[in-house]
Formats: C-alpha cells, sequence, structure tokens
C-alpha cells in the first residue's frame, strides 16, 4: 500500500507558495495587532502657550490619513500630506500591497492642494470633507517657515508632479522613504512639532486629540479637547 505523500515530496514551486501565503499571513496578524494596540491610544497635541502672533493651522483627519494646511504669504492655505508614491500617487491601493508597504522602505511622495483661507474648523471641515479637522493657533512666523520649507521640498520634484483627484492632491517624489515609522500621520507629527507644538502618543492611525496649553503657573492637568 502506498504511504501518504509529506509536504516534502511536493513541487518547489508549491512549498514557496505556501510559504509566501505563511508568511502574509503571520505579517497581517502583526499589523493587525499592532493597529488593535494603538487604536483609542493617538497622539496627544498640545500647542505652544502664549503665542504672540498666533495664525490658525489645521489637522485634516482622512480616517487613516491625515494632513496640515498651513496659512501662505499670498493670503490663501495650503494642505500639505506625505503617502507612499504607488499608493496615493498612482491609486495602486491593493490590500495584498499593505505588508510590503509598511515593512519595506519604498518611494515617498509630498502631496499639496490649495483652498481659500478656511474661518475655522468648521468652515475647514465643510470644504474638505474630511472626518475630522483640528485646529491648532501656532507662532506665525514658524507657521511660514513650515510652509516654505514645504513648498521649496515640493518643488524640488516639481518634475515628476502627477494629480491625483481622487485625493484631491498633487504629488511630487519625496526623499524620504516611506514605511511604517515614516507615514502621512508621522509626518504630521513633526511638522507640528516645528511648530512649537508638543506631540505625545502613538501615530500609527490618524487619532490626533487636541489639549489646551498650560498657562504659565498653572499646576499641571487633563485639559484633553478632543476631536470634535
Amino acid at each position: 500500500m502506498p504511504s501518504a505523500k509529506s509536504s516534502n515530496d511536493a513541487p518547489e514551486s508549491l512549498r514557496r507558495t505556501r510559504r509566501r501565503r505563511t508568511l502574509l499571513i503571520g505579517v497581517l496578524a502583526l499589523l493587525g495587532g499592532a493597529s488593535a494596540l494603538f487604536v483609542g491610544c493617538g497622539a496627544v497635541i498640545t500647542p505652544p502657550a502664549n503665542v504672540h502672533d498666533p495664525v490658525r493651522v489645521y489637522i485634516a483627519d482622512y480616517g487613516r490619513h491625515s494632513s496640515l494646511v498651513l496659512p501662505t504669504p499670498e493670503g490663501e492655505a495650503v494642505e500639505y500630506a506625505y503617502g507612499e508614491w504607488n499608493w496615493f500617487a498612482l491609486n495602486k491601493d491593493g490590500w495584498w500591497r499593505t505588508p510590503g508597504v509598511v515593512l519595506i522602505p519604498s518611494r515617498g511622495a509630498l502631496g499639496r492642494s490649495t483652498w481659500p483661507v478656511f474661518v475655522d474648523a468648521s468652515d475647514a471641515q465643510r470644504h474638505m470633507r474630511v472626518v475630522t479637522v483640528i485646529e491648532v493657533s501656532v507662532d506665525r512666523e514658524r507657521a511660514a517657515a513650515l510652509e516654505r520649507r514645504l513648498r521649496e521640498r515640493f518643488d524640488a520634484h516639481a518634475d515628476t508632479a502627477r494629480n491625483n483627484p481622487r485625493y484631491g492632491l498633487e504629488f511630487v517624489h519625496d526623499d524620504d522613504s516611506y514605511w511604517l515609522f515614516n507615514h502621512c500621520n508621522t509626518a504630521v507629527a513633526a511638522w507640528l512639532r516645528e511648530l512649537g507644538c508638543e506631540v505625545r502618543g502613538a501615530t500609527l492611525l490618524a487619532d490626533f486629540r487636541l489639549r489646551a496649553p498650560e498657562p504659565e503657573g498653572a499646576a499641571p492637568g487633563d485639559h484633553t479637547l478632543g476631536t470634535e
């Protein structure tokens, strides 16, 4: 009576397929666990206190992704977002690409879009059609310096520009690689720190919360305002 074939008798191509499937399941489980770990543990933003020449900036929450809206010297508002080139610029966003996109550094993309100046967060949310918008007051000079730096970063690769109506943004190549520890939400957190904000907590998801700055001489306390 012939004995049952072991897995070692399977063709090499079949064994490779099984190994890939096992690896994919493991990676997806890891990513799912990481997402579950950080859900509800979003980043808390504390704006700078006692700003003498304040200007409004806005954090736009698209659900999983976020962007930052800054004022311009021309009297407009400009939205900047960071992402993975193939995913955001070329719409190659099949679910099966997720493990490779987050675990293997790949081409980054800087996105930009121009808006009229918003009256407040509600006005921004209505025009941008996003899940949530958070308004933060920061120093005007810092905001101008960040906008100027991001504009130069964008213009440096203007020859790669690609408009994507799906996101309402124009994307260009970026020198920074995209992966798990450098994505849209970590970019927004870094930009906020350049504006003098303190950002604490996980930035895996676009779950930002606003905390009122501590007045000078006040005892520390919980002044989290949420995102509403």
